[in-house]
């Protein structure tokens, strides 16, 4: 594979100058599986957003393609979320485990080892929170909006896609060369 010049290495990507500062906010869109909310998924829900095809080295040979684990991580949650859906409104049974269905077990296991693997250490406060009956009471919550977070920036991933995903002129069909796991 050749270098990918607009993309960081990774240890590159913790390095201060390519931090944001931010922090994070309650957003209540996110915390819902209403169907109205859906749009905030979509591009989500298939395989295929975040998916690239790196030219092989100096353009001899077939091409490789790859995820960017970002995309692969949204992707998990969009489909849990579908699952939770689907399973609340008695349109599938989600089953138990990996026997049951191959796909959102899946995504639970990757996403424990994603967040593993970043192993934010930010200190989080409790804090007052509305309750969830909208009565004017409130709530002790550790919600993590509070502090100060440093992440690595999503730009260059968003790049990377733009410059190698389906749209571009590496571009590949939605389910080239690759299988989503069977299941909900």
């Amino acid at each position: 594979m050749i270098p990918l010049e607009s993309y960081p290495h990774l240890a590159d990507t913790w390095k201060k100058e390519n931090l944001v500062k931010t922090k994070f906010y309650r957003d209540t869109r996110y915390m819902s599986i209403d169907h109205d909310l859906d749009y905030l998924w979509q591009e989500h829900v298939l395989m295929s957003t975040g998916n690239i095809r790196i030219p092989s080295e100096k353009g001899k040979g077939n091409s490789s393609l790859m995820s960017i684990s970002m995309f692969h991580q949204m992707h998990c949650l969009a489909k849990m979320r579908l699952a939770l859906q689907q399973a609340r409104e008695g349109l599938i049974d989600i089953g138990v485990d990996w026997r049951d269905d191959a796909h959102w077990p899946h995504c639970f296991d990757y996403l424990r080892s994603s967040i593993m693997c970043y192993a934010d250490g930010t200190l989080e406060q409790v804090t007052l929170q509305p309750g969830p009956v909208d009565d004017g009471t409130f709530v002790k919550v550790i919600d993590g909006g509070v502090e100060t977070r440093y992440c690595r920036d999503t730009k260059p991933l968003y790049d990377l896609e733009r410059q190698y995903g389906p749209n571009s002129h590496y571009g590949h069909e939605a389910d080239d060369q690759f299988q989503v796991a069977p299941g909900r």
